[in-house]
């Protein structure tokens, strides 16, 4: 890619960063500052906004960098440890213990293809978090290592159907480390009949239903009992945005004015939240 399409698309990642914190009066803080030093210093990257509705409450200071492993990423690598270490500097404590279980030096990078660093900060410090994220496929060695860590139960093993996996840490500001795993199907699944006929089974008729206007999901898993969260990606985002019955999301997504724009977007829903036609939590993230 030439260098003045490189620097064009860089400006444009750059400002989807500030609109959105115009859109949502977000406020300057040390922590913004060293992600925002991160964005300018990363090549060859999408920047992804997202706001969280949590019971009437939003959440907005919200943003991910998206690296794909080609030959571009590596002059990525020291800005992102950079960014980790001055996290330290600020008094910031994170809890690395879990990620450590993994022997990164003996990871075979060329199998990840994505790899993922993100913020989500609170008002309450503590609740805040920083997100460290990388997606694999084809890579069975690190996929059974990941899944044994994390845990699996019918709910987990009835959803794959391939070693494609996205494995997540976030790491709180209160010292708590959580890692999560995300299964992902594609149109290659979602379309084949014979898998079909295994979600009918798996998921309620609403569920399915938002399947066949979605070309992928992630299923993520929390606690126990492995409660279900659903990130769709529409194939019509706009007709999507309208099979969502939540009052709060619909007040922000109409003064947003978003509705009139084209974009892409990944909308999470909680599997008990759809059941009972109550959706009290969505994750909403754009590009």
């Amino acid at each position: 890619m030439d260098k003045p399409i490189k620097k064009r698309l860089k400006h444009l990642e750059i400002q989807k960063y500030h609109n959105h914190k115009a859109i949502f009066k977000i406020a300057d803080n040390d922590v913004l500052a060293l992600f925002e030093k991160l964005l300018y210093k990363s090549d060859n990257f999408m920047l992804e906004p997202s706001f969280k509705i949590k019971d009437e409450k939003v959440f907005s200071s919200r943003f991910i960098i998206d690296w794909r492993l080609n030959k571009d990423f590596f002059q990525n690598i020291n800005p992102i440890f950079d960014f980790f270490k001055q996290l330290s500097k600020r008094n910031i404590k994170l809890n690395y213990n879990l990620i450590k279980r993994v022997n990164i030096n003996k990871i075979n990078f060329k199998k990840i293809e994505e790899v993922i660093v993100g913020i989500d900060l609170r008002n309450n410090f503590y609740e805040s978090r920083i997100k460290f994220y990388v997606v694999m496929d084809g890579y069975p060695e690190l996929f059974n290592q990941i899944l044994k860590m994390h845990g699996y139960n019918s709910k987990v093993i009835d959803l794959i159907y391939s070693s494609a996996l996205l494995v997540g840490y976030d790491f709180y500001f209160n010292g708590k480390t959580r890692s999560k795993i995300y299964v992902p199907l594609d149109s290659s699944h979602l379309d084949n009949f014979i898998i079909q006929k295994k979600l009918n089974k798996i998921f309620s008729p609403q569920i399915n239903y938002f399947l066949s206007k979605s070309n992928k999901i992630y299923v993520s898993y929390k606690g126990s009992g492995f409660k279900r969260t659903l990130y769709f990606f529409p194939k019509n985002p706009k007709s999507f945005i309208n099979l969502l019955n939540n009052k709060k999301f619909k007040e922000i997504y109409s003064a947003w004015g978003l509705k009139n724009k084209d974009y892409y977007c990944t909308v999470s829903l909680m599997e008990d939240e759809i059941n009972k036609n109550c959706l009290r939590n969505i994750n909403f993230y754009y590009s």
